[in-house]
């Protein structure tokens, strides 16, 4: 949420541990690792939910070893202590609980509960695993459907998924529920009806702050527009119940739903502004949150050409923090994707005001100056990009497309060069750079260029065309 944190500080200023629920997606519905995440996920967990676990409950934070509730050392981290210091009654039949024999790998409680997975993000060809610390109970079907291994399978994988469920219901009878939002969540599909999703996720009686938010963040996802008469008065109560929860992500989130998505009406309006007024000292906390959450959601719309609505949701976010540069740099980007080159240069121009050191804000400004056939504006734009920060390989990019368009192709081949060296992955500027070579009849540093770029961009239709054009070239 704000950078600069430094030891002692309030952690909730500067950052949200709810908010990546949001677009990336890293938990699946139960809280284990979807794409790539740490420990954040233990908030999903029984034992920090209905118990009182903390992190510093396992780890001594100045030791760095492992400890029991009582902070006393454990003799390794797979010790069963961190466990039966509160399930008791697990450690007097070990064997009578686990169906493993005492002593070995499979009847410690970390081999069931705490299983190694792999963050899938990471790929398969390096081992990349992290300790599941949502601390679940083995479910081999429900975990094999979500595409996880399970513990389980992790030991037994001459066993189908079919009889590792069969043996775990055998030996622990019917599996514990998962909490109601947990389940709600893992059981949407793309037949859910809107009023169906409102009744399910929804549920501000439930604890479970980041279950709330990964419900709210599907609500977003898959139904939520601006100005919604299809959410009833049931479901607007709903969301004011869940817009005074102690959670500052909960509260963000759905303080954010209403404002978009029924901030036309009279009565949503005064219960947000009268929420507002009773803030006290949370109200920078929340609407930090409450703005990047819109913010977001116009991103997401930006990015699918739903220009018009993207726009909505970045002003509705600067009602919450008028004039945030972010906000506007953004709003500039819908503008121009929607080819209203002059609204584009007013808020990229409106941003910069409020910051200036904003070296991708300049570039896309001079792009819109360009799309006006303002090459003088353009090349100012660029060239305060990188005064900002001389690095700035794609303001390079472009101010050297701007000079080979001006049929200065020395100029162009040294900043195509300095883009290079400054990112060598930025694939254009190798491409632009081989046009350059190629014009000048250098085909072999021309071929050399392309490919490079193609090793970046193997995809690029562009980069295609420019290899066989040189080939062509070269056979001639």
């Amino acid at each position: 949420m704000r950078t600069g944190y430094l030891p002692g500080e309030t952690l909730e200023v500067h950052y949200s541990l709810g908010l990546p629920a949001l677009g990336d997606k890293p938990w699946f519905a139960d809280g284990r690792v979807r794409t790539f995440a740490y420990q954040e996920n233990h908030r999903f967990s029984d034992c920090y939910l209905s118990g009182s676990m903390t992190c510093v409950d396992c780890h001594d934070p100045h030791s760095q070893a492992y400890r029991d509730i009582w902070g006393r050392p454990l003799s390794d981290r797979l010790a069963d202590g961190q466990c039966t210091d509160c399930h008791a009654s697990k450690a007097d039949n070990v064997a009578a609980h686990t169906h493993h024999p005492a002593g070995s790998a499979g009847s410690r409680c970390v081999a069931c509960h705490m299983p190694y997975l792999q963050h899938p993000e990471r790929g398969t060809a390096l081992r990349f695993a992290r300790s599941d610390h949502t601390i679940p109970i083995p479910r081999p079907a429900f975990d094999a459907r979500l595409g996880v291994e399970s513990a389980c399978r992790q030991c037994h994988r001459d066993q189908s998924v079919e009889q590792l469920e069969r043996s775990a219901r055998s030996w622990w009878g019917e599996f514990k529920p998962h909490p109601r939002l947990v389940a709600a969540v893992a059981g949407l599909s793309d037949t859910t009806s809107l009023s169906a999703a409102v009744r399910r996720l929804l549920r501000p009686e439930v604890h479970h702050p980041l279950a709330q938010v990964q419900a709210l963040g599907e609500l977003w996802e898959r139904y939520l527009r601006p100005d919604m008469s299809q959410l009833d008065g049931e479901a607007i109560s709903r969301l004011e119940r869940l817009a005074v929860r102690e959670d500052l992500d909960v509260q963000a989130l759905a303080l954010a739903t209403l404002h978009l998505s029924a901030g036309d009406r009279t009565g949503v309006r005064r219960f947000l502004a009268r929420t507002l007024d009773r803030l006290g000292d949370r109200e920078p906390l929340i609407r930090s949150r409450w703005k990047v959450a819109l913010a977001f959601l116009g991103d997401a719309w930006r990015e699918r050409g739903e220009v018009r609505t993207a726009v909505t949701a970045y002003q509705r976010a600067l009602e919450v923090a008028p004039d945030d540069p972010a906000v506007l740099a953004n709003m500039g980007l819908a503008y121009a994707g929607a080819g209203n080159w002059a609204e584009a240069v007013a808020t990229y121009r409106k941003s910069l005001s409020l910051d200036p050191r904003q070296p991708l804000t300049l570039v896309n400004l001079g792009l819109a100056l360009e799309a006006q056939s303002d090459p003088a504006g353009a090349r100012t734009a660029y060239e305060r990009a990188l005064a900002a920060d001389p690095a700035e390989a794609v303001a390079m990019l472009n101010l050297g497309n701007l000079y080979f368009r001006q049929g200065n192709a020395e100029r162009a081949t040294e900043l195509y060069r300095h883009a290079i060296a400054a990112n060598a992955s930025l694939a254009p500027a190798h491409f632009n750079l081989a046009r350059v070579y190629a014009l000048a009849g250098r085909l072999v540093e021309a071929k050399a260029e392309v490919e490079w770029g193609l090793a970046f961009e193997p995809e690029s239709a562009d980069g295609r065309a420019m290899l066989a054009e040189v080939e062509r070239l070269e056979r001639r």
